[in-house]
């Protein structure tokens, strides 16, 4: 779907919503159609695992501690790409299994605990731990100097060579009192 026309019109909604509609794409009906297929997804992955454990309860159905964790699984890796969650939940996953069995976080200071987590994340890792150590990498590699040589303009060095003659009778001016 990423390589697709449908993919393009999505990543260029979500980079520039005002550019893409300006660039002829119907935004509320691309947006509408993504919505619409994770939610098919979603209800058909929902529905085989409810086929499978028999019975559907409110607390396997809507568990906000669960809805929680998937979350700041997403966040906690980065999302945008695939390796973001898989790396959320290699953390998170253990971390909540810990956070159940000890004693000492028992009722709702566990939750209080991922709560306090997914706020350091969102505060200080608003991209994930995969986007800010690639930054932090690429700032390291190149000891804090762009990673790109930025390219002169033509115009300045001109500009530089030519400046004790542009002060002549034929330089422009801006108007004004002088």
């Amino acid at each position: 779907m990423r390589r697709s026309r449908f993919g393009l019109q999505l990543r260029a909604i979500r980079d520039d919503e005002d550019r893409a509609r300006g660039l002829g794409v119907k935004a509320m009906r691309v947006k509408l159609s993504a919505f619409l297929i994770s939610g098919t997804i979603t209800a058909m992955i929902g529905a085989v695992w409810f086929y499978y454990i028999n019975q559907v309860e409110p607390q396997t159905g809507f568990d906000p501690i669960f809805d929680l964790t998937l979350v700041l699984m997403a966040f906690l890796g980065g999302y945008g790409s695939i390796s973001g969650p898989v790396l959320g939940a290699l953390i998170i996953e253990p971390l909540t299994l810990w956070l159940n069995t000890q004693p000492q976080f028992s009722g709702y200071l566990s939750e209080i605990l991922l709560g306090a987590i997914f706020l350091i994340v969102v505060l200080f890792l608003p991209r994930g731990i995969i986007t800010t150590g690639g930054e932090l990498i690429t700032r390291i590699r190149t000891r804090g100097r762009p990673a790109v040589i930025p390219a002169t303009s033509v115009g300045s060095s001109a500009l530089a060579s030519g400046a004790t003659a542009a002060s002549g009778p034929s330089s422009v001016s801006s108007g004004g009192g002088r």
